[in-house]
């Protein structure tokens, strides 16, 4: 088959070397504040949640993040395509650190998850633009090595964020919102200095506001049958039901809608590339099985080894360690080879292996075991997480670039919200059924502050957790196998610069067939 026409990359090379660099500088700064946020809150969760409420809302301070920054992603990619990712940039930059003000100053539960719902309005387009951004100024052949580089500065931060979360957690937890301030106002005049440079977009047009309320609704159905079935209600309960055929109407609708939109929130014809629908399958599965190990092995550290908030930071070291480590070999592996499939193949197994492995987790089970299996997984992820953007991009036109890049990060994040929800409800109805007691009574705080658990019931509990999103990992597996294996091209030796300094052909940047 003829290979579908790709990003030509005309920006790519057009700033030189001094302005890339500042450019790449400011978009690392924000993608720093979405990262270290990741982070920072995982191991000081279960402190948060005893203040404020009991460990049933455990799952909804960060689905409340996780589904507002979900919704908003592809708004953010559409805008930054029609008017420019710099001011975009600015602005999701200003909304989360209004957000972590709320978070800071919240004194009950339900104030914490609305707050949170405002920083992840935020956080939806930090990531997006900034690899948005990089995809238009790097050639294609050296987008391994950044986004290695980028996979760096997440790695930084979930090694520094549990460390500082954990000791902010039993020195003052309100401080871990607090740091976003001057965080949030570095990277505010990084954005609005270095990226002065970047050329304005050539596309104008509306954006799809009807596609972005059908979008919302969808996604809101979805994470709340989630959220509520098994816990709150049972899965045929009509609160349940009604919500889950709420999201699945909406979502029909809006792949209706953006059918015949002239430029679509969601471009539902780019699902016809291979490259595209096959990472974007793999985004969302690794999101559950990401935010499977990530956010409960906390749970299992402080809940069932009664570790403190900054030991447990520190024990999850190897994970943190290890995906920031391999993070970068990967991306300099891939510019370096030109090729990506097998190292996502090899992240997806690696990662599955090391999610199933922590069903092996108790209350007995020798600290040399627990470290290894964090290894194996973090090192599974740091071969998955950066390099399916890659995958994502391979085969996108340069005018849906950004829609292109913001739907792929949609789809991961929607996989992180949805797994947190439905892995949350695994935990406490897990949990409640042989403890006999219901999760919010057993799993509150009780005098000074301690938690009453019982931690057998909850180790078992955990392993339901693992085992689903090891049964997810297999599915991730079968999907990477299925991507196809596209060289990433590099400019020809020699060849003069197009007529925007790019250097780059004009031509597809992949050869070989899409499948």
């Amino acid at each position: 088959m003829t290979a579908r026409p790709g990003p030509a990359d005309p920006r790519a090379g057009v700033l030189g070397r001094r302005p890339v660099r500042i450019v790449l500088g400011a978009l690392m700064v924000a993608v720093l504040l979405a990262a270290l946020d990741q982070n920072i809150l995982g191991t000081a969760l279960p402190t948060v949640v005893r203040d404020l409420g009991g460990l049933s809302s455990y799952p909804w301070v960060i689905t409340a993040y996780l589904l507002t920054g979900t919704a908003a992603m592809p708004l953010y990619g559409r805008i930054g395509d029609l008017r420019g990712q710099r001011p975009v940039l600015m602005f999701a930059v200003g909304m989360f650190i209004a957000g972590s003000v709320l978070c800071g100053t919240a004194q009950t539960i339900l104030e914490l998850i609305l707050a949170r719902g405002v920083q992840g309005i935020g956080a939806g387009g930090l990531v997006v633009l900034a690899f948005t951004i990089v995809s238009q100024i790097v050639p294609p052949h050296e987008r391994g090595r950044m986004q290695g580089s980028f996979g760096a500065v997440f790695g930084t931060a979930s090694v520094a964020g549990p460390l500082l979360g954990g000791y902010l957690a039993e020195h003052g937890w309100r401080w871990i919102f607090f740091l976003n301030i001057p965080l949030g106002l570095a990277a505010l005049v990084a954005s609005a200095w270095g990226l002065r440079a970047l050329p304005r977009p050539a596309r104008t047009g509306h954006v799809d506001i009807g596609g972005c309320g059908l979008l919302i609704a969808g996604t809101a159905g979805l994470v709340l049958a989630a959220s509520w079935g098994g816990g709150e209600y049972r899965w045929t309960d009509p609160h349940v039901v009604g919500a889950l055929a709420f999201g699945v109407v909406m979502l029909a609708l809006l792949v209706r809608a953006e059918l015949g939109a002239q430029l679509p929130l969601l471009p539902v014809r780019l699902f016809k590339i291979r490259s595209f629908w096959t990472g974007g399958s793999a985004a969302f599965l690794l999101g559950i099985v990401m935010f499977g190990s990530i956010v409960f092995l906390p749970v299992y550290l402080q809940l069932v080894l009664r570790r403190s908030p900054t030991a447990s930071g520190l024990m999850l070291l190897p994970l943190m360690g290890t995906l920031t480590v391999v993070s970068v070999a990967a991306g300099h592996a891939i510019s370096r080879t030109g090729r990506y499939k097998r190292v996502v193949v090899a992240g997806a197994l690696l990662t599955t292996a090391g999610v199933l492995a922590c069903t092996s987790l108790g209350q007995q089970t020798p600290a040399l075991w627990t470290y290894a299996v964090m290894a194996l997984t973090g090192t599974g992820l740091g071969l998955c997480v950066q390099p399916l953007v890659l995958v994502v991009q391979a085969e996108l036109p340069l005018p849906e670039l950004g829609a292109g890049t913001a739907t792929g990060a949609y789809l991961r994040q929607l996989g992180g919200s949805f797994g947190v929800a439905v892995l949350g409800t695994i935990l406490t109805s897990g949990f409640a059924s042989r403890a006999g007691s219901g999760p919010a009574a057993s799993l509150t705080g009780g005098a000074g502050g301690a938690l009453r658990v019982s931690p057998v019931a909850l180790v078992h509990a955990l392993h339901a957790v693992f085992a689903v999103a090891g049964g997810c990992g297999l599915l991730l597996v079968a999907v990477t196998l299925a991507i196809p294996d596209l060289p990433m091209r590099r400019p020809p030796m020699g060849r003069p610069a197009s007529a925007h300094g790019s250097g780059l052909p004009a031509a597809h940047p992949l050869r070989g067939a899409s499948g």
